[in-house]
């Protein structure tokens, strides 16, 4: 059974849930605001499968050689529409789509009708469109994984992500060729409960509920980050992310 008594351990990935048996892990908010695992020790058999999964617990064993050469290959939509819309150039668009036409499933990040960092499993563009641009915030992962292991059976799926959460999902669905990750460039993510409350001060001052957020907007500049929100009253919000209190404070 996991002991995380120190709950900064936990990343939230949700693969122990996901995987134990008997129902006995659920993810809550620890006092930071972060999804953790609990663990219910009236229905845990101590059968280990939880241990197994976690990548905190299970770091990974291959390391490159010291005198290896780094590679990298860079890439980006020829669409540019495709490109202004996006975060990064595009690429997560255009996997998706082509996954999408081989029937697949993609499940990605999107902003909920509260405007909290859900991920979905979807085979629907239009919900894939909502997954574009960067969501500075820990996601909800709720039942993805085991949806996951459902889809691959049959389908191809294609889970975008930090790299805790594609090392946990790909350590809970083994070795298989129909699952396509795509993991982010990662800083760490800030706690929903900081961002819940950001947003309720913002809707306070504007006296208006939000109703549009993207914190890598293009709207003037492709180089400078800026964040714009909107508000049910017709205000909006336009600063660079680094002259963002939540953003300067996340950075």
């Amino acid at each position: 059974m996991l002991d995380f008594e120190k709950k900064a351990q936990c990343m939230g990935c949700t693969a122990c849930y996901a995987v134990c048996p008997k129902n006995a892990i659920k993810m809550i908010p620890s006092s930071e605001g972060f999804y953790v695992s609990q663990i219910d020790d009236t229905l845990c058999v101590n059968c280990g499968a939880c241990e197994r999964v976690c990548p905190v617990i299970n770091p990974p064993t291959e390391k490159p050689e010291r005198n290896d050469t780094p590679t990298c290959t860079q890439a980006f939509s020829l669409d540019m529409k495709s490109r202004a819309q996006s975060t990064s150039g595009g690429i997560f668009y255009e996997l998706a789509k082509n996954v999408l036409e081989e029937k697949g499933i993609v499940c990605g990040c999107l902003w909920d009708e509260n405007f909290k960092a859900t991920h979905v499993c979807t085979d629907d563009i239009s919900i894939v469109q909502k997954m574009r641009s960067s969501k500075y915030v820990q996601s909800d992962l709720g039942n993805c994984f085991r949806e996951i292991k459902d889809y691959v059976k049959s389908r191809k799926v294609l889970f975008t992500g930090t790299p805790c959460q594609v090392d946990a999902l790909s350590r809970y669905i083994g070795e298989n060729d129909n699952l396509l990750t795509c993991a982010l460039i990662c800083g760490g993510t800030p706690s929903p409960k900081v961002w819940q409350l950001y947003k309720e001060a913002l809707e306070k001052k504007y006296n208006s509920k939000v109703v549009y957020v993207n914190l890598r907007s293009k709207a003037h500049k492709w180089l400078i980050a800026l964040v714009e929100i909107r508000f049910a009253n017709g205000k909006s919000l336009q600063e660079p992310l680094i002259q963002n209190l939540y953003g300067a404070n996340y950075g």
